[in-house]
């Protein structure tokens, strides 16, 4: 970042860098905006209470740039809890005879990579005389389907398919369901459950966890759970925000837009900015994704200091993934204080460390202790799992920084491109890189694949950054 004495270039954008990795089954991508795609893990049934995620196998091939495939054994985190949602089904003499409702059970979000099935999601289902049913009456039908949020799942554009009985739930008066997602088309969608009885209509079930009603109040998307659809290849994103900075409501559709198109798994950013009792251009960059049909992130966020006299700015991780694990690490002082955040994450086939970072805007020397304190505090961490690593590091290659994290971590843009500079600021005229993804293979084998910058071309003469 350049600060409040060194803004000459004030209007001018950075460009993104962009890049990706071959492991042998699952590409990861890599660039400004750093990218990663997981599959999910089968999960143990019944999923009526808190249960921990079973280890399993991450596969290989991860691409760098826009591609990072991570590689095979790396064992999933066991103690991750996951949340109990509570039945919300009414009593029953308050129900009409007869009625009939239903509810997503678990999860509230599900990842996939396209082609492949997902984790095993749950549904109840709950009708006056009939449940439980023991899964032997064959009048009552349930099914699990997902589709675009824009539309009901009544719409010919939902896909459904039969769910079946879960005969090891303890689920009092109701019943649960169970079954797999399974979409070849990459994006984000809801998935739902619908049941009829004897042939009757449908009926649509949302949510019924934290006072949801699931079918008893009708299907509202805000209220139902999400279906997220990666590519084969993981995607990992480094992207510098710009505070609120060069007319941020002209560039906060163009930042959306590029991350509807990207839809990075893991996202590393810079600058993140929030007005004390005013805008935060991460909260609105988030929400401005979400209502554009873009994915749905995790944030860890960690402040660092006031730029401008009026900015609480600081640094940010947004996944796709559950985190596992989030740290904020202080880094050497510096002109401003400085620092890192790691998260663990996973897609159900394994665990990764990622992290984003932004170094000291003047200093050398001081950029130079800062990574080292940064790739001193990663080896510490990182227990033989995979490592990626995003930032501004306000320095090109050739000096500090790369004297100390090449020994340690691989370059991927110049990995992939020896011959070519990648600068990536400033955006209007770019004549340094400054912007980094960084790999650490550890114990497993990661191959970047592809490397790019994005959010290069102005529109309508407006840069989405000042990198």
């Amino acid at each position: 970042m350049r600060q409040e004495t060194e803004r000459m270039e004030l209007s001018q954008s950075r460009t993104s860098l962009h890049t990706a990795a071959k492991s042998s089954a699952a590409p990861v991508l890599l660039s400004s905006i750093l990218l990663l795609a997981f599959c999910a893990c089968e999960q143990a049934e019944p999923h009526s209470t808190n249960e921990l995620i079973d280890t399993d196998e991450l596969s290989d091939n991860v691409e760098l740039s826009d591609n990072v495939e991570l590689s095979d054994n790396v064992e999933l985190s066991d103690n991750v809890e996951l949340t109990d949602f509570t039945d919300t089904f009414p009593d029953e003499d308050q129900l009409e005879p007869s009625a009939l409702s239903c509810h997503s059970q678990w999860p509230p979000q599900v990842y996939a990579r396209s082609g492949e099935p997902s984790e095993r999601v749950y549904a109840r289902v709950w009708m006056e005389g009939v449940t439980p049913s023991d899964g032997v009456d064959t009048r009552l039908e349930v099914q699990l389907g997902y589709g675009p949020a824009a539309q009901q799942p009544s719409a010919a554009t939902w896909t459904w398919v039969d769910a079946e009985y879960n005969p090891f739930c303890d689920c009092g008066s109701a019943d649960e369901w169970m079954g797999t997602l399974h979409s070849e088309l990459t994006g984000s969608f809801l998935w739902a459950v619908r049941a009829r009885y004897d042939g009757q209509a449908w009926i649509y079930g949302d949510r019924g966890d934290e006072g949801r009603l699931g079918s008893q109040d009708g299907f509202s998307p805000q209220d139902a759970a999400r279906f997220e659809v990666l590519e084969q290849n993981m995607k990992v994103m480094s992207l510098n925000l710009r505070c609120l900075m060069d007319d941020w409501d002209a560039r906060l559709p163009l930042l959306a837009a590029g991350l509807v198109e990207e839809a990075p798994a893991l996202l590393g950013l810079q600058e993140v900015c929030a007005e004390p009792g005013g805008r935060d251009n991460l909260v609105e960059l988030l929400a401005e994704v979400e209502r554009r049909g873009g994915p749905r992130y995790q944030v860890s966020r960690a402040r660092t200091h006031l730029s401008w006299d009026r900015y609480d700015e600081g640094i940010a991780v947004a996944s796709v993934y559950p985190l596992l694990s989030e740290e904020s690490i202080e880094l050497p002082m510096g002109t401003f204080p400085r620092k890192a955040i790691l998260v663990r994450v996973n897609d159900g086939n394994g665990t990764l460390l990622f992290g984003s970072t932004h170094l000291d805007h003047k200093d050398a020397a001081t950029r130079e202790l800062q990574a080292q304190g940064l790739a001193d505090a990663i080896v510490a961490r990182e227990q033989g799992l995979p490592v990626a690593l995003t930032g501004d590091y306000n320095e090109g290659p050739g000096a500090g920084v790369e004297r100390v994290m090449s020994p340690l971590f691989t370059d991927v843009w110049r990995a992939l491109h020896p011959a070519e500079p990648g600068h990536t600021f400033p955006s209007s005229a770019p004549s340094s890189r400054i912007d980094y993804v960084w790999l650490r293979p550890a114990s497993t084998s990661i191959e970047p694949i592809a490397a790019r910058r994005v959010y290069s071309e102005p529109a309508n003469g407006v840069y989405a950054s000042d990198h």
